[in-house]
């Protein structure tokens, strides 16, 4: 607004004055619509609560943060002081090198990767890190620069000189030099501090940007009073020099014209732009979206132990937490550098653990640090099928699990060692195991260094062990007890080798001239010679050839003409090769010839030597004794002449009962054998576990049959080279027509059936996956059973064993089981009915109600969050959390709570008393009621019969909150003591005199119906105010205050004699609390309380007590008589030593149980039951439920019984099947949109994107569904334009990403609407084939590495 000059002509007329006023009301509002409505009077914008704008602004000089931003310092020394860290942030980037001042130590600077010495140091930024950090107060001296932040690199305050830096004497007051008689001239002083920084060389501020243009040295130019002002200190405050005229010179002089005189020693500010608002706000927001904390910039680095969320939560529910740690820059107490051994890392000395790594216990005494268990493992690639480490608590030492092998250890000498390549491998207190040589000529040789010289081999099983070596080189060997070599090793002494071989002793030596001299008595078992030529060698009758000490161990002899060998040995042949053994011949005819050769028939070997039976042109039969009948398949049989009328004559061998052949491995080019009854089961054994044999015409079973016997089953296996186990057998495939299994079908893998399954019995599986619906009459599981979906049971299901479901399992009917277990905790949505006694082990834990028709008797405690019950009878019950009991509790004895005691319904008590608060929403109390101590009303207090408040005339009842008497009339049969202000908002009727200590005031005045006499009191015989009133001085009443309406006591009341509130049918209402000081209150009649009731001491109900709504009790609830509660309801655990019975229904929000718990009859339970025990029913019992869910797993004991499902079953996650799975119905997987359905021999997925995933699938047709759009296709050819046209019209399987390791054949056309990329193509002959390519056809551009043209 420009300034207004004197109106040379006046205003005359009434529009010229109008005009000017308008004017001023124009600028006015465009003011104001500049500025806004701060006083908000037009409601249009937020309550501002401005008084002015200059106090809401308020010291603009605080707008500077007054840093001295990019400003370089030379020569700059800061002083730190031992801290328990070893990093340091310096106030300045250091642009040069650093001197650090350290009287005791010298210090050398190298990169932070490469600290590695305790004089090491570095520097990054402003951050000064140490490898040790100093133990003493040292300096810093070097040149730097202060921090900046984008956009800002110099000192500009807002007042030249700064305020603060004044104030400080870190700064003087400029200097005033007087130009003229109206101009000043000042020279601004440099600083020698700014903020905390104190400077090495002063400075001066500088000026913003936006006043440099208006900088000159002669001070011409004046700048814009709109960024600039001056200002003096006069009358202890700073104000404006209006009319000042500012002239820059430089940074630090400038000229001001005014004319007030301004004196020489004033103290002159200049007050410049250089931060507002804006720049203040925009500078905090660049610093908050750029800063770090990294020490290169402004602000002060966090430390680590600072941040939150430093220490996580223990893996292990319940296990001890994370504690803090007394070291600098350990804020992780659970880490453990993953990473390991990192090499180029001298800094973080390469990953190395430094201290001892403590493997914590599994018991958590002494933080973890003790033996008292196994400690936990160390595992090495898996902690499934790894290796592992740990402390065996039993073996009081550490004990490695191999998942394969065990432990290898590899050592390494030292290089100079000429022969030995090794180091000591293990050290046993000083007994060592290592490996030599692998140098040189010195092979590998493992070495076993006694300390005192004796290696001593020692069984577990008591005694010595057996050494097994292939060879032993000793200096001396002392034998206590006997050699035994085992196998065909021997002794070598010298040449000659004493080996063992077949139960035998051979004697060897490569020499041909060795031998053996024997100067002593030989006695050996055998002896066989190379060469042995005696003259003549007779044998007389009963004369014999011995060998060895005793007659029988071996001999040969003549009898009848016969020679005869015995003995406890075999007779060793020698010789081997073909035409060599044991011959029967006769006339050059060869009928049989026994002897061992070579696969060519040469000599046999250790690796090559079998034994052959070459029988001519006759068969082989081994039969039993035919000197003697013989009984075979129930007859006996006799050869020849020795056949009686007893036995059946048989006259050729052939025909002779046959004798057993026992033999490892047989090889047969045909194995005939006879059929047999079931009876006999003659046929092939096989381990006395198997056997295999054909049903003949005398079974009463059809004939033919081929039976397979075996005591666990029979496996079919690929034929493989090597041993094989259990676990890396392959399973080989058996293709057959028909079969048919008269017990259990178990299927380990994938049973692929390409028509319908019909089982008449029971389907056994391991597992059993169905992708669609399936149909199953009855489902036995032995073992786990898994569903990935919903699964629905139409029928009844019996579970004879157990049943893992890791989700829920749904029925809409009761579920059976002879004995119903669950490892974790069991969801009950519906009511749960047990039809006989119910046992658990562990906690019965229940979120919502635990309805019982019959009674609940606990031998122990029974402890629940919330128990509801309609009959409860228990000789103690202790609840930490709410009893809910909305149909009341009776108890015999005393109910003691050290909680909240809450019901929605009645509590019946014939005598009771309670220790802490009462919390209820109505108390009914039929007979009278004691309470021992205070009684406490949070809420409206109301009695419908008459209430007597103390015993006598000396009691008192205090009322301090407001008391409301709603009843029509209220009685004070004593006196009544008002000790602050009573107000009255009805009628106030006085029978008897009423005595005021002090002076009665009315504003309106006093209407009295009868006289009023006094001495120094008023005396009223009735009083009777139409509005209020009020006595600020104590009132005495020496009759009774009736109160038609509300009486209404802001101060309290005490009351010394009796208090009768209320007739029959009236309420008494107390809205506040109401405390009961006295030892006992009783209440004859009943109590109704509608809200909270708290009784800090006892209260003892003599007559029943009624409780509509909670019964809360912080301590316990102790009933020394019966307690009947229609409804029990706690919240949290409630604790019955003495055992609870409960007549009628229930309700138990939790249930806390710790001994077993028996149920007469049935368990209802309308929601969730869970239970982390066991479930256990007996065999002649049944568990049904409407709705089991299973957390864990359930488990059937065994198969004796059938598990049931008669309605819908679910298991939220996985059910494994061992046996069998039989579905008579649909098997549904999913959803309608996305599932799996099987029914039949049919498999529909559901939904756009269903997946069949497998390593491999055999299929033998697969027909598409999906419709596709193929864009248009053109021809030459109207024969594929046709075709073309058609392709939109047919169904398609849709696949993505096909790759074909195996020929494809396409008996159709192939249409590629992309790029067709082949490694070679051929053109190969089929019928039809020469009339497909000609003229007419289409061009097609071909890509390929190959390709092959018609000439």
């Amino acid at each position: 607004m420009s300034t207004l000059d004197k109106i040379q002509n006046p205003i005359k007329t009434e529009d010229e004055q109008l005009d000017a006023l308008n004017s001023i009301i124009d600028f006015s509002n465009s003011l104001s619509s500049k500025i806004g409505d701060l006083d908000n009077h037009s409601n249009t914008t937020n309550t501002s609560f401005v008084s002015s704008i200059s106090g809401a602004l308020g010291d603009l000089s605080k707008l500077d943060p007054e840093l001295p931003f990019g400003e370089v310092l030379t020569n700059f020394t800061e002083t730190f002081s031992p801290s328990a860290s070893n990093d340091f942030y310096l106030s300045l980037e250091p642009i040069s090198d650093v001197t650090i001042i350290d009287g005791s130590n010298s210090y050398i600077m190298v990169d932070k990767s490469l600290m590695s010495d305790v004089t090491h140091y570095s520097i990054s930024g402003r951050k000064l890190s140490f490898f040790r950090r100093p133990t003493s107060t040292f300096s810093i001296n070097y040149k730097g620069k202060f921090p900046s932040v984008p956009g800002i690199d110099k000192y500009t305050p807002n007042t030249y000189p700064s305020l603060s830096s004044i104030k400080t004497g870190h700064q003087q007051k400029s200097v005033l030099t007087q130009v003229s008689t109206d101009i000043t001239e000042v020279d601004i002083q440099p600083l020698t501090r700014i903020g905390s920084v104190n400077l090495s060389n002063p400075i001066y501020p500088s000026l913003p940007d936006k006043l440099k243009p208006f900088i000159t040295p002669s001070g011409g130019v004046k700048a814009p009073t709109s960024d600039v002002s001056v200002w003096i200190f006069s009358d202890n405050r700073f104000q404006k020099i209006d009319d000042a005229s500012v002239y820059l010179m430089s940074e630090s002089k400038f000229r001001f014209q005014t004319e007030v005189p301004i004196p020489l020693d004033s103290f002159i500010v200049l007050s410049v732009n250089s931060w507002t608002v804006a720049d203040s706000i925009s500078f905090l927001t660049k610093f908050l979206l750029t800063h770090n904390h990294n020490g290169t910039e402004l602000g002060s680095p966090i430390s680590h132990s600072n941040l939150s969320d430093l220490k996580s939560d223990r893996y292990v529910p319940g296990s001890k937490e994370y504690g803090e740690s007394k070291f600098v820059g350990d804020s992780h107490p659970q880490y453990f550098n993953r990473d390991g051994y990192i090499a180029d890392n001298e800094g973080n000395f390469n990953n190395a653990i430094l201290g001892d790594v403590l493997i914590g216990s599994s018991n958590d005494y002494n933080l973890y640090n003790n033996i008292l268990d196994n400690s936990r493992k160390l595992f090495f690639g898996s902690v499934s099928n790894g290796s592992s480490l740990m402390y065996d608590h039993l073996f009081s030492g550490l004990k490695i699990f191999g998942a394969n092998n065990g432990i290898k250890l590899v050592t390494h000498s030292d290089q100079s060692d000429p022969d030995n390549a090794y180091g000591i491998g293990l050290e046993i207190d000083g007994n060592k195991i290592y490996s030599t040589g692998d140098r040189g000529s010195i092979g590998n040789i493992l070495n076993i260094e006694s300390k005192e010289g004796i290696t001593k081999f020692v069984s577990s099983l008591g005694g010595l062990s057996t050494i097994v070596s292939k060879g032993i080189n000793a200096e001396k060997i002392e034998v206590s007890g006997a050699v035994v070599l085992s196998g065909d090793k021997g002794v070598r002494i010298g040449d000659v080798e004493l080996n063992a071989k077949e139960g035998n002793i051979i004697v060897e030596s490569e020499r041909q001239d060795a031998n053996v001299h024997f100067d002593v008595n030989l006695s050996t078992d055998k002896i066989d010679v190379d060469e042995l030529n005696p003259k003549t060698i007779n044998i007389k009758e009963e004369s014999s050839i011995s060998f060895g000490v005793n007659d029988n161990d071996g001999k040969i002899k003549t009898n009848g003409g016969a020679i005869e060998i015995s003995g406890h040995h075999p007779v060793s042949y020698v010789a081997s090769g073909k035409n060599t053994g044991l011959l029967f011949n006769k006339d050059n005819a060869r009928f049989i010839n026994i002897y061992t050769a070579s696969e060519n028939g040469g000599l046999s070997s250790e690796t090559d030597h079998n034994t052959y039976f070459e029988s001519g042109s006759g068969e082989i039969y081994f039969i039993k004794d035919s000197t003697k009948p013989q009984t075979a398949l129930g007859k006996t049989y006799a050869f020849g002449n020795l056949a009686t009328a007893d036995t059946e004559r048989v006259d050729s061998l052939v025909y002779m009962p046959r004798s057993d052949l026992n033999a490892g491995k047989g090889d047969f080019y045909n194995i005939d054998i006879l059929a047999s009854s079931l009876k006999e089961r003659r046929g092939l054994g096989i381990g006395g576990v198997a056997a295999i044999y054909a049903t003949g015409n005398d079974t009463e079973c059809p004939p033919g049959w081929l039976v397979l016997e075996s005591k666990n089953g029979v496996v079919f296996v690929d034929s493989r080279s090597g041993a094989i186990d259990c676990q890396t057998m392959v399973y080989s495939e058996v293709t057959t027509g028909d079969i048919k299994v008269f017990g259990n079908a178990s299927v380990d893998k994938n049973l692929g059936v390409s028509d319908d399954i019909d089982v008449g019995g029971t389907v056994t599986s391991r597992g059993l996956i169905v992708r669609d619906t399936a149909e199953i009459g009855s489902i036995s599981v032995d073992n786990d059973a898994r569903f990935t979906g919903s699964v629905l049971f139409t029928e009844s299901v019996t579970v004879n064993e157990g049943i893992d479901v890791g989700g829920s399992i749904t029925s809409k009917n009761k579920i059976t089981s002879n004995e119903f277990e669950v490892q974790s905790s069991s969801i009950f949505n519906g009511p749960a009915s047990f039809m006989r006694s119910i046992n658990i082990d562990g906690d019965v834990i229940a979120d919502g109600t635990f309805t019982t028709r019959g009674d609940i008797t606990s031998q122990g405690r029974i402890s629940a969050e919330a128990v509801r019950v309609e009959d409860l009878t228990v000789s103690t019950v202790k609840a930490i959390n709410t009893i809910d009991a909305r149909g009341g509790i009776e108890s015999a004895g005393q109910i003691v709570s050290s909680g909240n005691i809450e019901t929605s319904a009645d509590v019946l008590a014939d005598g009771g008393r309670f220790t802490t608060q009462v919390k209820t929403v109505n108390l009914i109390v039929e007979q009278d009621q004691t309470v021992g101590n205070e009684l406490y009303v949070k809420g409206r207090f109301q009695a419908a019969g008459a209430v007597t408040l103390g015993s006598s005339p000396t009691d008192k009842v205090n009322f301090n909150g407001d008391t409301v008497f709603n009843n029509n009339k209220t009685s004070f049969i004593g006196a009544v003591d008002v000790t602050d202000s009573a107000s009255f908002k009805s009628d106030l009727d006085v029978i008897g005199q009423s005595t005021f200590a002090s002076i009665i005031k009315s504003k309106a005045g006093i209407e009295l119906e009868g006289p009023v006499s006094s001495d120094s009191t008023a005396e009223f015989t009735s009083i009777n105010a139409k509005e209020s009133l009020y006595v600020t001085g104590d009132s005495v009443i020496g009759g009774r205050i009736d109160v038609s309406g509300a009486a209404k006591i802001s101060g309290g009341a005490s009351i010394t004699g009796d208090i009768s509130l209320g007739s029959s049918n009236d309420n008494i209402i107390v809205s506040a609390d109401a405390h009961f000081s006295n030892n006992k209150n009783t209440f004859s009649g009943e109590v109704l309380m509608t809200e909270r009731v708290v009784i800090s001491g006892d209260a003892i109900v003599n007559s029943k007590m009624s409780i509509e709504g909670n019964l809360n009790t912080a301590g316990n609830l102790n009933v020394d008589g019966l307690t009947k509660l229609v409804s029990l309801t706690t919240t949290a655990q409630t604790k019955l030593e003495g055992g609870l019975t409960v007549e009628r229904q229930t309700q138990l929000d939790s249930l806390f149980v710790t001994g077993k718990s028996t149920f007469d009859s049935d368990i209802t339970s309308s929601g969730e039951l869970h239970i982390s025990g066991n479930i256990t029913s007996l065999i002649t019992s049944s568990a049904t439920f409407g709705k089991l869910t299973a957390l864990s797993s359930i488990n059937q004991s065994d198969n004796k019984e059938v598990n049931q499902f008669a309605g819908d079953t679910m298991f939220n996650n996985n059910v494994s099947v061992s046996g069998g799975l039989s579905v008579k119905g649909v098997l549904s997987s999913g959803s309608n949109e996305m599932g799996v359905v099987i029914e039949g021999n049919s498999v529909k997925l559901n939904g756009d994107t269903s997946l069949i995933r497998s390593n491999s699938a055999s299929i033998d047709r697969i027909s598409g569904k999906s419709k596709k759009v193929v864009a248009a296709i053109g021809s030459k050819s109207t024969g594929t334009s046709q075709i073309a046209a058609q392709l939109s019209n047919k169904p398609y399987t849709i696949m993505e990403n096909v790759f074909i390791e195996d020929s494809m054949v396409n008996n159709g056309d192939i249409f590629c609407t992309g790029t067709l990329y082949v490694g070679d193509m051929q053109v190969i002959e089929v019928p039809g084939s020469e009339k497909r390519f000609n003229e007419s056809s289409t061009v097609m551009n071909i890509r390929a590495r190959r390709a092959k043209y018609a000439p």
